[in-house]
């Protein structure tokens, strides 16, 4: 259980830096939204 959980953190982390790196400020924030609204559907749809 640990460590798939913390696999998925480092590569959300390498994601989240590169991201910084090449948007920085102001498009950092709709790509974070982005990925967290498309991440939801599958998990939601798993769920039910």
């Amino acid at each position: 259980m640990i460590d798939p959980i913390l696999t998925y953190i480092e590569q959300r982390l390498a994601r989240d830096l590169d991201a910084a790196q090449t948007l920085r400020s102001g498009g950092l924030e709709r790509s974070m939204r982005r990925e967290k609204r498309v991440a939801a559907r599958p998990r939601f749809r798993a769920a039910r």
